[in-house]
């Protein structure tokens, strides 16, 4: 019925035994003898929402809306919870006004099942109501029907949307990680070099300072990223790993900065450790570097330690605390609370220290430790040194354990080492490949290089190298077919072949693995994890304590 229409209402209630009238306030202005009898306070003429909890349509808040909503299925339950109606909405006119109308009956089944003690009797229902239920179940039915496909099919398409959103997202924070690092990896790796040669006092000081701002330039660029990989990334990275492997891993990859320092460098495991593990390895691995290299950073003489112990739990689960202890320069504990707030520097303790950074590091800290439920935490003295703890959540996989029952374990680390062999070093930016070149040839390598996929895969074939470093993101053909394409001829013990990419998503690692490549680096690639990388495939022996700078390499 789409215009107004003046209706008798004793022929209308005897089609329909609940008939309900509102104005355009919302307001009851008339009900049928049925809605008194159930329901008497609508002689007060309340609005609709005071009377009743609408439950279909679920917008019915304005008169407008009862006007598109016409053709709709009405439920509705009294707020007292002793009456339910199901009908229809009419447009009509009330006392010469434009009005709408609620047709329909008592919702008996609901009555039935919520307030069985209220019985109904015929006169609660019109002779007409049996063919109209009828009607009305399988007008119901459809409609229901319809419902749910429309909620099938819109829950699809916000879906795609987030799918779609999300891989926007990551192909714009990968075309920044290209675009923006490539210039300032160029600077950076420059003045690393430029650091080493001789320089007067004042030269000197100019590229310590240039390559101070830089770094915290990158570390500026990387915290926007990791936040990025956070948010889009969601579970990715987890999987089965070697708690232990880790741990030592990560601890080679700081123990040269340390040494140049003099400092003690531990690890401590307590007893029952799980060696095999299920969980976010990534993140872990983050975390610990993100903490250790602060310690050692703001520690000039001592120890620090990583020290890993289990906390009681009653699930599977195996809840680990990890604990970063040094010695260092402590923090006051009136701005305890603030350091792990974004762009908070240590330079609140130390503002001279050289290398007090962006303050970016403890934050990141946090968030991935959030991200999955746990917490972070610091105990700390001026003077005395820092303890930065925080929990993290894995599920052991076997019974392997590290230790004993009755006594813990400490390794102290050392992996220096010189390297010798030939190393094909492929990667489309000049700079790169004259940056990385110089890298290696100074740990001792051969080097030769291929800038594009093609000439890559035709150096491979052609000569005998001992190791391949493979950029990914190429013009003509990437990395990882590239390596495909290698493998048809020579397999991974012949030609080792590791990725180097500026991108850390673990869903990239897995192609790179799964193309052929042996191994993974992600950059910005620091000196001594090349180093542990390199030393898996190419001859090594002992070498002196000056040989190995922990300084961060950055080529894209």
């Amino acid at each position: 019925m789409n215009e107004w229409a003046d209706i008798s209402w004793s022929a209308l209630q005897r089609l329909f035994s609940v008939v309900i009238c509102l104005d355009e306030s919302m307001r009851i202005i008339y009900a049928s003898e049925t809605v008194h009898n159930c329901l008497p306070e609508v002689k007060d003429k309340p609005l609709l929402r005071d009377a009743f909890n609408v439950l279909r349509p679920s917008k019915l808040n304005t008169f407008s809306d009862a006007i598109s909503s016409l053709e709709a299925l009405c439920l509705m339950t009294a707020v007292n919870g002793r009456f339910a109606i199901r009908g229809q909405l009419l447009p009509t006119r009330f006392e010469n006004q434009e009005a709408v109308c609620l047709c329909g009956a008592p919702w008996l089944l609901w009555m039935s099942t919520n307030c069985p003690e209220i019985r109904l009797s015929l006169s609660d229902f019109a002779p007409q109501d049996v063919q109209l239920d009828q009607l009305f179940y399988m007008t119901t039915e459809k409609r229901m029907v319809d419902d749910l496909e429309n909620l099938n099919r819109e829950l699809l398409e916000a879906k795609n949307t987030l799918q779609e959103t999300n891989s926007a997202q990551r192909s714009f924070f990968t075309q920044m990680s290209h675009e923006i690092r490539t210039p300032l990896n160029g600077v950076v790796s420059a003045l690393s070099l430029l650091e080493a040669n001789s320089l007067d006092d004042r030269q000197d000081q100019l590229v310590g300072l240039a390559k101070s701002s830089s770094r915290n330039l990158m570390d500026v660029i990387n915290y926007v990223l990791d936040l990025s990989k956070l948010e889009v990334a969601g579970e990715d990275g987890i999987g089965v790993f070697n708690l232990h492997e880790l741990l030592r891993s990560t601890i080679d990859i700081l123990s040269a900065k340390a040494r140049e320092k003099s400092l003690e460098f531990t690890l401590e495991l307590a007893p029952n450790i799980p060696q095999n593990c299920s969980g976010n390895a990534p993140r872990l691995r983050q975390i610990l570097l993100n903490l250790l290299m602060n310690a050692i950073k703001f520690t000039e003489h001592g120890s620090v330690i990583l020290r890993v112990d289990t906390v009681p739990d009653e699930t599977s689960e195996c809840a680990l605390k990890f604990s970063v202890v040094d010695t260092g320069i402590g923090i006051a504990e009136d701005i305890q609370q603030n350091i792990f707030e974004p762009f908070w520097s240590l330079q609140a303790v130390a503002i001279d220290h050289p290398d007090a950074g962006t303050g970016l590091g403890l934050d990141i800290v946090r968030r991935l430790v959030e991200h999955d439920g746990g917490e972070v935490g610091v105990v700390s003295e001026p003077g005395v040194g820092s303890t930065f703890w925080f929990d993290f959540t894995v599920v052991p996989e076997t019974a392997a354990m590290i230790g004993d029952s009755s006594a813990g374990s400490s390794v102290v680390v050392d992996s220096r080492f010189d390297l010798t062999g030939s190393v094909l070093l492929v990667d489309d930016n000049q700079t790169n490949l004259l940056l990385g070149t110089m890298i290696l040839e100074s740990m001792g390598i051969d080097v030769s290089t291929a800038e594009n996929g093609t000439e890559a895969v035709a150096a491979a074939l052609q000569e005998n190298y001992d190791l391949v470093l493979m950029d990914i993101h190429m013009p003509d053909f990437d990395g990882i077919e590239a390596t495909r394409q290698i493998r048809k001829v020579k397999n991974k013990e012949s030609l080792p072949i590791v990725a180097l990419t500026a991108l850390a998503y673990d869903d990239e690692k897995e192609s790179c693995l799964d193309s052929g490549m042996n191994g993974y680096l992600a950059k910005p690639i620091v000196r001594q994890a090349l180093a542990e990388e390199l030393g898996r495939w190419l001859s090594c022996g002992p070498q002196g304590p000056s040989a190995m700078a922990a300084d961060i390499l950055y080529w894209r």
